[in-house]
């Protein structure tokens, strides 16, 4: 996968999620609307942080140190959205 396709999948994750928020943010009592605020800024927060992350490659020359850099960055994007996600499928068992 090129650096391209990658960032168009990274702002296409954020805003699906970033849209279940926002919507959540209208279906949710008012006690959560700041913990809302907060995981919407971290899906824009995550957003932005993985697409710095994919313009400045490390051992930019080096195939193989390449591929382990976009196999650790894709690691750890995975793992952060999951967290996000998750947490915002709890806030949505709330939903009246």
């Amino acid at each position: 996968m090129n650096k391209r396709r990658a960032k168009k999948i990274i702002k296409a994750v954020a805003e699906d999620i970033f849209y279940d928020a926002y919507v959540m943010n209208f279906m949710l009592d008012d006690k959560h609307e700041e913990e809302l605020a907060n995981l919407m800024a971290a899906i824009i927060d995550w957003q932005n942080d993985n697409i710095k992350k994919l313009s400045h490659i490390d051992g930019k020359n080096d195939p193989k140190l390449v591929k382990a850099y976009f196999r650790s960055v894709n690691a750890k994007a995975k793992e952060e959205i999951n967290k996000i996600a998750s947490r915002l499928s709890e806030l949505s068992e709330e939903i009246k």
